[in-house]
């Protein structure tokens, strides 16, 4: 509710600082694709960082408010409420060091749909639990495949908790 998500909305989750290198600016070019056939659909954005202005002027120049919304920097106690509000876990960064969000998000039973890069080797499963894109194009026709697809959509659910399981704490 305080983000304007409807329960009928998809969300997609992007989680993390919001650093000029993590090309956040590519997922809100992306929403830019998606909405034109997708309506129940929004990213939300969460976290702090020096991309945060220049994110909110991109997203206000390409008129996309209504389906992107920024939380802002959220306590550590209070980030799995966002994996849970998530449908899908976006991310267009090739920097990542220890990729940890992203086995958060598989953690939560989010798909991923994350910008091809060899830190994602054995985390996103291509076709198992999401798939990697390497063009806005792509990235499109991921989100659409999971969201439009129910059965592939669950698969990769459950596919990203057993994938997750493999860096629990018992192992």
């Amino acid at each position: 509710e305080k983000y304007g998500i409807q329960k009928e909305d998809k969300v997609l989750l992007s989680l993390g600082r919001l650093g000029f290198e993590k090309r956040i600016d590519e997922l809100i070019y992306g929403m830019k694709e998606i909405v034109k056939t997708e309506e129940d659909i929004k990213l939300l954005i969460v976290g702090g960082g020096p991309a945060r202005e220049s994110l909110e002027a991109l997203t206000k120049e390409l008129e996309l408010e209504e389906f992107i919304k920024f939380a802002g920097m959220v306590e550590p106690k209070e980030v799995k409420k966002y994996y849970q509000v998530g449908d899908v876990f976006v991310c267009a960064s090739t920097s990542e060091t220890q990729g940890l969000t992203y086995i958060e998000a598989a953690a939560s039973g989010l798909p991923l749909i994350c910008r091809k890069d060899p830190c994602l080797y054995g985390v996103l499963e291509e076709g198992g639990n999401g798939y990697s894109y390497e063009s806005i194009q792509q990235f499109v026709s991921g989100v659409q495949r999971l969201l439009e697809e129910k059965e592939i959509f669950e698969n990769a659910r459950q596919h990203s908790r057993k994938i997750a399981e493999e860096y629990g704490t018992k192992r």
